[in-house]
Formats: C-alpha cells, structure tokens, sequence
C-alpha cells in the first residue's frame, strides 16, 4: 500500500514538473506583443545549381527580425540578414513573412527574402520555442529554402537554424 502511493505520488510529480519544463509562457504570444529576434543558420545545398553548376554549397548567415502579433499566435514579421556562401561574396538580404504558433511551443514560418538584385528566396520552416524565462527563448528549426535568380530555379536547400528570441 505504501509503495502505491509513492508510486503514484512520483508519478504525479513527474508529470507535473514536466509540463512546468516543456510549457512556455503563452502571453508571449498574444496580440500586440513584439519580438526581437536573431538566428544562425547552417544551410547545405545539394544538386547541381542552375547557374553556376556547382554540385553543392554550404551556407552560413547571421539574421536580425523584428515581429509584431496581429492576432494571437500570428507574428509578422520583417528580417534583415547577412549570408556566406561557399567560393561566393557575402550578400545582404531583406525580407517579409509570417510565423505561426501551435500549442505556444512549436511554430511553422514562411519568409520571402530578396539576397540581390535579380535573386529571391522562399524559406520555409518548422521550429520550437524553449523559453528560457518570461521574455527570452532559444528557437532551433529546420528549414527548407527555393532559391531563383533571374526568374528561373536556382538551388534548394535544407538546414538548421539556431535562433534567440526576445519577447514584449
């Protein structure tokens, strides 16, 4: 009968600090609130790119965003970035989306990004928040980009993005 209890005791326990650490503040994600937001991807891209015939590239890029809840789990968002690609001049890039949140801990985004004159990005991506406390969280997400230049296909890429975010 003791060990019953114990048994069902720990198991409550363990249930309930779990969802105290997998739980994140859901206010962050209300309406009106504001995020501030900087990311690092690590991007392969593989196939033969379109213009160049490179078989594969591997990219590094450095993103600051700014987002703006219009509704609640809704984010707009707007994005400044930095990238590196391999054998190729860094390039600055501007972009708009939106970002989706789903049971205030997993997010879908969708970005259109515009690296230079002539070239576009769509990204797509899925990711999760782990906030870290009230107004800070650690977002890691897998991201799918398609990239054309000139109007025609260019490359796609599959990575993983590392990203801080400030909420208020």
């Amino acid at each position: 009968m003791i060990m019953k209890k114990l048994t069902l005791k720990t198991l409550l326990l363990t249930v309930i600090v779990s969802g105290a650490v997998f739980t994140t503040n859901a206010q962050s994600f209300e309406k009106g609130k504001i995020n501030i937001g900087a990311c690092s991807n690590f991007q392969f891209t593989s196939g033969k790119l379109a213009v160049d015939g490179a078989e594969s590239t591997s990219n590094m890029s450095l993103d600051l965003s700014g987002g703006y809840f219009v509704i609640d789990n809704l984010m707009l968002k707007a994005q400044l970035g930095y990238s590196k690609e391999t054998d190729l001049d860094g390039e600055v890039s501007f972009g708009a989306g939106a970002r989706y949140y789903v049971k205030d801990m997993i997010f879908a985004e969708a970005m259109y990004s515009i690296p230079a004159e002539d070239f576009s990005r769509i990204g797509l991506g899925v990711g999760y928040v782990k906030m870290l406390n009230d107004h800070v969280s650690i977002e890691p997400m897998i991201v799918y980009d398609m990239d054309r230049f000139d109007g025609e296909a260019y490359a796609n890429s599959f990575g993983f993005k590392l990203g801080l975010g400030i909420y208020f």
